[in-house]
């Protein structure tokens, strides 16, 4: 599937020092630079349109983009760092944050052509191993609680009668 709406990314470079000068109106913001430079370096799939070409599946999310240049990719998952995995065409890369409307989203790099992205949370170790630990608590705990509930509830019927 083509990657519909993907827009160009535009670098900017000053060569001069920016300088704020306050206006009339103290919300505007005034630059004044010698030269300013356009580069593409890149098609962008935004948010928007990444949403129409993923799926989204419990914690894992599986994209599949047919860019004409290599670019970046806006995942529809929030950026958390170090707890998101993320495979482009098997082999797994970094993302980073980027903003998008008022959310922190992850991107990642995707070559030119035919991409399948993975992306997945793997959580921390700490947090994995506390859950891990309170799922086997809980579990261990569950047939104690049982068979002394039905020997009071037992004995308690026995004593009545």
């Amino acid at each position: 599937m083509k990657a519909a709406g993907a827009v160009s990314e535009f670098e900017v470079g000053f060569e001069s020092p920016c300088a704020f000068v306050p206006g009339l109106d103290p919300r505007r913001l005034f630059i004044h630079a010698a030269t300013v430079e356009f580069t593409r370096s890149g098609t962008w799939i935004l948010l928007r349109d990444a949403k129409k070409l993923c799926n989204v599946r419990f914690a894992a999310v599986q994209c599949k983009v047919d860019t004409p240049t290599a670019g970046k990719l806006q995942l529809p998952v929030l950026y958390y760092p170090d707890l998101l995995s993320v495979k482009v065409n098997t082999i797994a890369r970094s993302v980073v944050p980027t903003q998008s409307d008022s959310f922190t989203v992850a991107t990642v790099e995707i070559p030119a052509g035919e991409s399948t992205i993975l992306a997945w949370f793997q959580g921390s170790p700490a947090g994995n191993y506390i859950s891990a630990g309170s799922f086997l608590i809980f579990f261990m705990g569950v047939p104690v609680v049982w068979s002394r509930f039905r020997e009071r509830t037992t004995g308690e019927d026995n004593g009545d009668s």
